[in-house]
């Protein structure tokens, strides 16, 4: 028998989420899975992209007492959206938070934690379009 050398692939967490627009009727929702080093950037993007929105409004996300978002001059009291990752929260199974969106209209979407995996777990043709 030969040592061959396997590469040894990195397990990236993932999350299966859903987005549930509030105060609306019928109910509108999204489900997406998110890799755990996502960052809320990217979950912004992915809500703007799913919903069809042309993200042309400022927003925010309200989760432990804490606003995430793009940072704006003078305001130091918001955390980056670019810099913190889904990951740095460790969500459990059912845990929410809120993705506000558009100001004016002032859209709340609940962001809700329903499912762990790995990637390694997931067929490659699912895993790859998880990636971004």
């Amino acid at each position: 028998m030969t040592n061959i050398d396997i590469p040894q692939t990195q397990m990236v967490a993932g999350y299966q989420v859903r987005a549930r627009i509030l105060d609306v009727h019928p109910i509108i929702w999204r489900r997406f899975l998110l890799r755990a080093d996502n960052t809320f950037a990217d979950l912004h993007y992915a809500l703007q992209i799913a919903l069809d929105w042309r993200d042309d409004f400022l927003h925010r996300f309200v989760l432990r007492g804490k606003t995430i978002s793009v940072p704006r001059m003078h305001n130091e009291s918001t955390h980056s959206a670019t810099d913190l990752t889904l990951g740095d929260f460790n969500f459990k199974v059912g845990q929410r938070f809120l993705y506000e969106n558009n100001f004016y209209v002032f859209w709340q979407i609940e962001i809700r934690k329903y499912s762990y995996f790995c990637l390694e777990e997931l067929s490659p043709d699912i895993a790859n379009k998880v990636k971004y």
